[in-house]
Formats: structure tokens, C-alpha cells, sequence
């Protein structure tokens, strides 16, 4: 097969594949395109899982902005079986989702130089380390696991371009959007001059 490098083009080649010789095994999903929906895409197009794979990595190289869940280990697997010609791409796009990540911590100054070396970092560090000794908050101790709990059972509302949704749990919300926890937590720890198009805050119980 020929190696296609564009997500227009794969969308096209997708859909007539599927017309004279459908894919079997795995499932069919819709896929946000052109746009993804982290860059407030709403249309979508059905694809075979694999392809859709694909489409994310190609989307992800074509705007420079991530479109794909790099946590997500199965991704790379599966495109290893299947379209082993693609590994590299999404090598290339997992670093520019990594290295986009990096500019937000580096744009909001957790990533500087000048922070780390800051009187107010290491009194975080600080204050931080000491509380957990004190406290015994390991891992997984009693204390630590009711907190982690605690702060995944309180509500939280999502704003969006859709409009605000408002979920029971953090477990909630990330298993409506399809994402894992931690990446719903890290938009509502972002200043709001880098939360782009959506927004969380707690909600009153």
C-alpha cells in the first residue's frame, strides 16, 4: 500500500477501501474531521479503529497541535500490527504532542530555569515534602488513597464550544469525553489564558 501522508488523502483512500474490500476485526468509530476536538471540531466521519489511528497522527502533523492521546498504549501496538509502515509517524507526532505540552508549562513558567532556581519552588518543594512526611501521605496509604478519592468524587463543569456540561466526578466526565482523568485535572489546573476552548471548575455539591 501506498504510504499516505495526508489526512484528506487518507480519508479518501479510507472510505473507498471500505466500498470494495471492508476492513474486519476491531470496530468502526466516528472520527472528528477535518478538526479535531480538541481544536473545537464537531463533524465527523465514521473510520475503521486502525484508520482512525492513523488520521489522528496525520492530523496531528498537519496543524503541529496534538489531536491524538498519547497516554493511550494500545494505539501504538495496534498500528504496529496493522500499519507498521506508520509507526515512525506517530513516533514523530507522540514528540510533537510531548513538545506542545512542554511550551504550555514553559509559557506559564513551570518549565523555566528561573522558576526552578526560584526562592518560591523550593519552598514548594519544600512545604510539599514535609506536609507528606508529616502526614504520611505515601502513595498508597490510607490517608493519600481517601484524597485521591475525595478529589475524584467532587462535581466538576465543563465548558466547551458545545456549551457547559456538569458531571457527578472527575470519573465521570473523563468516561463522556473518552479521556483519562489526568487530562481533564490538568486543563482545570491551567491559567485560563491557556485553556483554549475548554474550561473546568468545581461545582457545588
Amino acid at each position: 500500500m501506498k504510504l499516505v501522508e495526508c489526512q484528506h488523502e487518507w480519508v479518501k483512500h479510507c472510505r473507498l477501501r471500505y466500498r470494495c474490500d471492508p476492513p474486519v476485526g476491531y470496530w468502526f468509530e466516528n472520527a472528528h474531521y477535518p478538526l479535531s476536538e480538541k481544536m473545537g471540531g464537531t463533524e465527523t466521519i465514521p473510520l475503521w479503529y486502525p484508520d482512525h489511528i492513523v488520521q489522528g497522527v496525520l492530523q496531528t502533523i498537519e496543524y503541529s497541535y496534538p489531536c491524538i492521546f498519547t497516554r493511550n498504549v494500545e494505539e501504538p501496538r495496534i498500528l504496529s500490527k496493522v500499519y507498521p509502515e506508520y509507526a515512525y509517524l506517530y513516533q514523530q507526532a507522540a514528540h510533537l504532542c510531548k513538545s506542545y505540552a512542554g511550551k504550555l508549562g514553559a509559557m506559564a513558567g513551570f518549565a523555566s530555569e528561573e522558576y526552578m532556581l526560584s526562592p518560591d519552588y523550593k519552598e514548594v518543594r519544600k512545604r510539599g515534602g514535609s506536609k507528606a512526611f508529616e502526614e504520611k501521605l505515601g502513595a498508597f496509604s490510607s490517608e493519600g488513597v481517601r484524597r485521591r478519592l475525595k478529589v475524584r468524587s467532587n462535581p466538576v463543569a465543563i465548558t466547551t464550544v458545545q456549551g457547559t456540561f456538569n458531571f457527578e466526578s472527575l470519573t465521570a466526565a473523563a468516561q463522556h469525553f473518552k479521556v483519562n482523568r489526568s487530562t481533564i485535572s490538568r486543563w482545570k489546573s491551567l491559567p485560563s489564558r491557556l485553556r483554549g476552548i475548554i474550561s473546568v471548575s468545581d461545582t457545588p455539591k
